[in-house]
């Protein structure tokens, strides 16, 4: 009796620590989201977008044209898509962060600033689309907490999303 009950009782052991070793950070950056109303950035063009975070300022630019785009960022082109159902373009951030604009092939519709060691605490954009401004913002970042491998496992990564729409009456200047 003793003897199944240590061998039951190793088994559960080595089973909950076999689990949490397999636990895993990938994907468990620091993580902002920000995405625009639905309307906005579907204009062709040429495009800046240029974030600054107590960590330092990056400026990514793109031209969104029909169905294709190009970018190129502090490192020349470092991505490109054809009218692929998504496209994304990535350069690097401040501190080793990458930031991403999320492309479409008729769109540009947000970003994300991920791999930050620390989440930063006020982010500030402004977006550009052939020299006129489209919208410039600063705001603190609200995170949350995910847990991709379950809260016992671990690790814990902070998540913030946030949605702007671009002020279309400044533009009709």
């Amino acid at each position: 009796m003793k003897r199944t009950f240590f061998t039951s009782l190793s088994l559960l052991l080595a089973l909950q620590l076999n689990s949490c070793r397999e636990c895993s950070t990938a994907g468990c950056d620091a993580q902002v989201t920000v995405e625009f109303d639905e309307n906005d950035g579907k204009e062709l063009g040429s495009y800046v977008l240029v974030v600054e975070t107590d960590g330092g300022r990056t400026e990514c630019r793109f031209v969104l044209g029909d169905g294709d785009f190009e970018f190129g960022g502090a490192g020349g082109v470092l991505a490109a898509g054809g009218a692929d159902s998504r496209n994304h373009a990535a350069c690097n951030g401040p501190l080793g962060s990458t930031l991403e604009p999320v492309l479409f092939p008729d769109r540009f519709s947000g970003f994300r600033l991920t791999g930050s060691d620390a989440p930063p605490k006020e982010i500030s954009f402004t977006v550009r689309l052939d020299g006129a401004e489209l919208i410039a913002e600063t705001f603190d970042p609200d995170y949350e907490d995910e847990f991709p491998n379950g809260e016992a496992c671990g690790p814990t990564c902070p998540h913030s999303e946030r949605r702007f729409a671009f002020d279309r009456a400044s533009n009709e200047d």
